[in-house]
């Protein structure tokens, strides 16, 4: 499904939805979708922007997040950061601001190690060799080594002095 903002419609306060967003009209607040957000030439957004998959095509002055890519298209002038693990720029699109390209946060779930996770199959029985002591060896002092190198002495530039030679 999508939800869209026609042109001649405006939305005071806030926009959010679960399914994809695109906006032609106008929204005086910011716009969080869980999908696809797109942003038409000629809307007018009044916050930050956040969704999944956010395409800008119009002009935006306010910070768009984003957790899966943004892109520019060239009709695109854009005023504000971004922050998302990918980005593109159509030729022709204007961009000032900063670009924070961060990577998704991995789930608990995907950090967990297959061993840990899995019950084991077999049991098994593990032998721990006998503990030998250990000796302490102090260590040799460090001497500094001088950061510092001489600089050689260059010849003071002066004029040759004159040789006649008589004949």
């Amino acid at each position: 499904m999508k939800t869209v903002i026609g042109p001649e419609t405006r939305i005071a306060g806030p926009l959010s939805g679960k399914d994809d967003l695109e906006v032609h009209g106008t929204v005086d607040g910011p716009v969080r979708g869980e999908a696809s957000v797109t942003i038409a030439a000629g809307a007018r957004i009044g916050g930050e922007v956040r969704g999944r998959d956010v395409i800008i095509g119009g002009e935006l002055g306010h910070p768009v997040f984003a957790t899966g890519s943004v892109r520019l298209l060239a009709t695109a002038v854009m005023t504000a950061d971004i922050e998302s693990p990918r980005l593109a720029i159509d030729d022709g699109a204007v961009f000032d601001g900063q670009i924070r390209m961060r990577k998704k946060a991995a789930t608990p779930a995907a950090t967990a190690t297959p061993a840990a996770t899995a019950a084991p199959a077999t049991t098994a029985t593990t032998v721990t060799p006998p503990m030998t002591p250990h000796v302490a060896v102090p260590a040799a002092p460090v001497q500094a080594v001088p950061a510092t190198r001489a600089i050689p002495e260059l010849a003071t530039p002066g004029r040759k002095p004159l040789i006649r030679k008589s004949s």
